[in-house]
Protein backbone atom coordinates (compact mmCIF):
# COMPACT_ATOMS: atom_id res chain seq x y z
CA UNK A 1 0.00 0.00 0.00
CA UNK A 2 1.33 3.45 -1.40
CA UNK A 3 -1.24 5.70 0.38
CA UNK A 4 -3.58 6.25 3.13
CA UNK A 5 -7.00 8.38 3.24
CA UNK A 6 -8.37 8.43 6.84
CA UNK A 7 -11.31 9.95 7.65
CA UNK A 8 -11.57 11.04 11.10
CA UNK A 9 -15.58 11.79 12.16
CA UNK A 10 -16.11 14.27 15.49
CA UNK A 11 -17.81 11.88 17.40
CA UNK A 12 -16.88 10.24 20.72
CA UNK A 13 -18.26 6.30 21.37
CA UNK A 14 -16.82 5.38 24.59
CA UNK A 15 -12.76 3.72 24.93
CA UNK A 16 -10.33 3.62 22.14
CA UNK A 17 -8.94 0.85 21.46
CA UNK A 18 -6.00 -0.73 18.89
CA UNK A 19 -7.33 -1.86 15.46
CA UNK A 20 -4.32 -4.02 14.52
CA UNK A 21 -2.90 -5.31 17.75
CA UNK A 22 0.51 -7.11 16.53
CA UNK A 23 1.00 -4.95 13.73
CA UNK A 24 4.28 -3.14 13.17
CA UNK A 25 4.86 0.62 13.41
CA UNK A 26 4.85 2.28 9.93
CA UNK A 27 5.96 5.83 9.40
CA UNK A 28 3.85 7.89 7.77
CA UNK A 29 4.22 11.14 5.73
CA UNK A 30 1.23 13.80 6.08
CA UNK A 31 0.46 14.54 2.15
CA UNK A 32 -3.03 16.77 2.19
CA UNK A 33 -5.59 17.44 5.19
CA UNK A 34 -9.17 18.56 4.50
CA UNK A 35 -11.73 19.20 6.94
CA UNK A 36 -15.32 19.10 5.50
CA UNK A 37 -18.16 21.60 6.77
CA UNK A 38 -19.77 18.97 8.68
CA UNK A 39 -16.13 18.68 10.26
CA UNK A 40 -14.98 15.47 9.38
CA UNK A 41 -11.23 15.22 9.21
CA UNK A 42 -10.00 13.77 5.34
CA UNK A 43 -5.94 13.20 5.68
CA UNK A 44 -4.11 11.81 3.34
CA UNK A 45 -0.57 10.07 4.29
CA UNK A 46 2.35 8.08 1.69
CA UNK A 47 4.20 4.93 3.62
CA UNK A 48 7.61 5.94 3.69
CA UNK A 49 10.18 3.66 2.73
CA UNK A 50 12.09 3.33 5.66
CA UNK A 51 8.82 2.66 7.20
Amino acid sequence: MDEFVLMVHPLVLGEGRRFFEDAPLTRLELLDEVTTATGVLVATYRVLADG
